[in-house]
């Protein structure tokens, strides 16, 4: 398409919340598209939580009786609610309201009053005239409540909704409890074209997020400001694609039927809102008393098989206890002289932030202490390895700085000098090259936005040199937006041909587990995965989270977040000293009797 799509707004007021005005500010941004239109609905459904009663002036003690009395099946659900969004300093509001005629100023405006039923609005048909009259590509739901009758085909390519949750799992709302107070693995975010069947239209795009475990406020906030991209995103892919190419992509994405067998979500009543409000506490202040007797490390894992070229049974590997005043994670591994070179993230905790340190392991399995390599007055971690013309490089994660840099190492293993700054000013996070097919490409997960700490969506880069400053972005981009298998997870390898990139699930906590996904395809225009295995925290009752694989003949390097006992002092192994270089040799089974928890 050469002229910029016309886009319309439906809403309920003069002002839409904070996630939504980022969205137009990024139409406004662009040369693909614009707002041409504003439908503002004048008698807009409030939700349960504010409702008044209209038969009583706003404010009065008899509209308060009336609203008590309207809502008296769902009190607890409503008292936690307003709870809740006292806490909302812990947020950055995404609620926030932002006024139309500030973002979009001279844009026509319709007012329309819809013809009400219990849930849904019908807008009248002279009014859809009025509306069909600005010829509109597309029109976006802001507000208005279940939307029947014309106005789903008043634009040339429909009504695009967000669905804030994931339709397959759960339907209906409210928006962020039901994932909070069910502890759901992931929480969910579905962009799609309205029909006549709730929740049940044209799937456009979907995301995957890591749910909140305490403030449903700050789970909205994740859930909503991550949701904000996907508009700006698939009108672009329209407007670049043609509809003809896009709307076959749409239909490969829903070729298949998706059958739904959960109830209709609604806000819960007094006995079931006590009953998954009180379950959700329940739980966490259980976790808080765990923490008391107990706490959480990350440690490193190792095992050698000289028979294969990777260890794929995670229970023979071998466990490497830091000292309980630091974490060592990220582990990658480079063969020198015999001996297995380590590099990984350390982070002492009165620093509050970490370096990349190495050590030093043999095939018996004896170990140096691991001595500092690359430390900055930033966050460094995850230090990923590649070679080029002979010489050994590492990108460490330093999004702290803004910054993807490479280093050159001078003097194997501890120096190592600046060499390029791939990319600049981006909040960028586990960069991992790979060569493939003359090009390199870079794997990286970045954040949209700065409101939110999510880091859920995959984006590629290419260029003809590792070293290079011009990165060029993939035509799909960003190819995953699944919190489970986004994050990379290690260097991607092969095996019997195939390449493979591990990547983080990091569904039910941080760092949970990971996926081992194959690449079908990988060029500058397309790029197919599809997982074949994956690695969860169950070999071991003592491990919830593992999330770095990575090997270099026969050695493989892993880590985990594993539970140590709170009072009990080590002594004799890695553990015990934080100044010397000892050797250290853990025992067959990986966990010395002094590591018990």
């Amino acid at each position: 398409m050469s002229e910029p799509l016309k886009i319309g707004l439906l809403v309920d007021d003069d002002a839409v919340p904070l996630w939504a005005a980022e969205i137009i500010r990024t139409l406004n941004a662009g040369d693909y598209a614009r707002v041409a239109l504003i439908v503002r609905n004048m008698s807009p459904g409030e939700p349960l939580e504010i409702r008044d009663a209209a038969s009583a002036p706003k404010g009065s003690l008899r509209a308060r009786w009336l609203k008590l009395r309207r809502n008296a099946s769902r009190l607890v659900y409503i008292a936690f609610w307003k709870a809740d969004r006292v806490a909302k300093r812990w947020s950055n509001h995404f609620e926030e309201p932002q006024q139309l005629e500030e973002l979009l100023p001279g844009v026509d405006v319709i007012a329309v009053t819809p013809h009400k039923s219990r849930y849904s609005d019908v807008i009248g048909s002279e009014d859809i005239d009025r509306i069909e009259a600005h010829d509109i590509d597309i029109f976006l739901r802001l507000g208005f409540r279940i939307l029947r009758g014309r106005v789903l085909q008043a634009a040339k390519y429909g009504v695009w909704s967000f669905h804030h949750g994931d339709n397959r799992h759960k339907r209906g709302g409210p928006s962020g409890f039901w994932e909070l107070t069910r502890q759901t693995p992931t929480a969910g975010v579905i962009l799609q074209i309205l029909s006549e069947d709730l929740d049940g239209g044209t799937v456009l795009s979907r995301s995957w997020h890591l749910p909140d475990i305490l403030l449903l406020n700050r789970q909205r906030q994740n859930v909503f400001m991550q949701s904000w991209s996907h508009f700006p995103r698939q009108v672009k892919q329209l407007h670049d694609l043609g509809p003809e190419r896009y709307f076959e992509q749409v239909r490969q994405l829903n070729q298949h039927p998706e059958f739904y067998s959960e109830p209709m979500y609604v806000a819960p009543t007094n006995i079931r809102a006590t009953y998954q409000i009180g379950r959700h506490y329940l739980h966490y202040i259980a976790s808080k008393l765990f923490r008391l007797v107990f706490f959480r490390q990350w440690v490193l894992l190792f095992h050698y098989r000289p028979s294969a070229p990777m260890s794929q049974s995670m229970w023979r590997y071998r466990t490497i206890l830091p000292p309980r005043d630091r974490i060592w994670a990220d582990p990658f591994v480079v063969e020198r002289d015999g001996k297995y070179h380590v590099f990984m993230e350390e982070l002492i905790f009165s620093e509050g932030r970490g370096r990349i340190a190495t050590f030093s392991i043999d095939k018996e399995g004896r170990y140096t202490f691991p001595q500092p390599a690359l430390d900055k007055p930033y966050h460094l971690s995850y230090p990923f390895l590649f070679e080029h013309d002979n010489e050994l490089y590492m990108i460490p994660e330093s999004a702290e700085n803004r910054t993807v840099d490479a280093y050159r190492c001078v003097s194997f293993p501890d120096q190592w000098e600046h060499a390029a700054t791939l990319m600049n000013d981006v909040f960028a996070v586990d960069a991992t090259l790979a060569e493939h097919e003359g090009r390199w490409y870079m794997f990286v997960t970045m954040r949209n936005n700065d409101h939110t700490n999510c880091l859920d969506e995959l984006f590629i880069f290419h260029a003809d040199h590792p070293l290079s400053t011009e990165w060029t972005a993939h035509a799909l981009n960003p190819v995953s937006t699944d919190v489970r298998n986004a994050r990379p997870a290690g260097a991607l390898f092969r095996h019997n041909g195939n390449l493979y990139r591990p990547a983080q699930n990091g569904s039910r906590r941080y760092g949970y587990g990971m996926k081992i996904n194959v690449v079908d395809e990988l060029s500058p225009e397309n790029y197919r995965e599809r997982e074949v295995s994956q690695i969860t925290p169950d070999w071991d009752w003592t491990i919830n989270a593992t999330h770095t694989l990575n090997h270099a003949s026969g050695m493989s390097v892993s880590d985990a977040s594993k539970l140590r006992f709170r009072y009990f002092r080590d002594t004799g192994s890695a553990a015990a000293s934080v100044s010397q270089p000892l050797t250290h040799t853990p025992s067959p089974q990986g966990t010395s009797d002094k590591d018990v928890a």
